[in-house]
């Protein structure tokens, strides 16, 4: 029996060069067909920015790329602060913290645990509280540390995915390290 096809989806073939198609087999973890479709969605886009008369189809494909965009520029901003801190300012102690908390809601708790809707405290805070247990009576200090780390952009503040790149990164850098200490 075949693969069951997502509802929503098409098959289709493109044409690439021989040289192109090798260099992707020799890599691993990449979908190809996401990478494929995001560069169709932007040309889209780009086509649809450029119509004298827009409908509300091209005005939302536009939209749509956009706020892609600005979701993959927020999730590499995490991951950039959270490399950093780890390697320039983070203990080992808050590091270790950081990889229980994984292990303890490894799977889809983990993805979950960054989500808003969790707690009445925002998912930096709850993330200050575990490399940082001092903040975690106080939300003021849970808010200046996360400042002091990342920087006074309210965006770092508010946005999960950016919190959740952050300590994705970070532990990416613990992980790497951690047996030769």
């Amino acid at each position: 029996m075949g693969k069951k096809k997502q509802a929503g989806t098409v098959r289709t073939n493109i044409s690439l060069p021989r040289s192109v198609k090798e260099a992707m087999e020799g890599v691993e973890g990449v979908n190809w067909s996401a990478v494929a479709v995001r560069a169709f969605q932007d040309k889209l886009a780009e086509i649809a920015a450029k119509k004298e008369k827009k409908s509300m189809t091209d005005v939302i494909q536009r939209l749509r790329v956009s706020r892609r965009r600005s979701d993959e520029a927020r999730w590499q901003e995490g991951e950039l602060r959270g490399r950093d801190w780890a390697m320039h300012d983070a203990d080992a102690e808050s590091l270790a913290r950081l990889e229980e908390l994984h292990d303890r809601t490894e799977g889809h708790d983990w993805h979950w645990w960054f989500r808003p809707e969790v707690s009445s405290h925002a998912p930096y805070e709850r993330l200050m509280h575990v490399i940082d247990p001092g903040t975690k009576e106080d939300r003021q200090a849970a808010r200046e540390r996360w400042q002091q780390i990342v920087g006074e952009d309210e965006f770092r503040t508010i946005d999960p995915d950016f919190v959740q790149a952050f300590a994705e990164s970070a532990l990416a850098v613990w992980k790497e390290v951690k047996d030769q200490l």
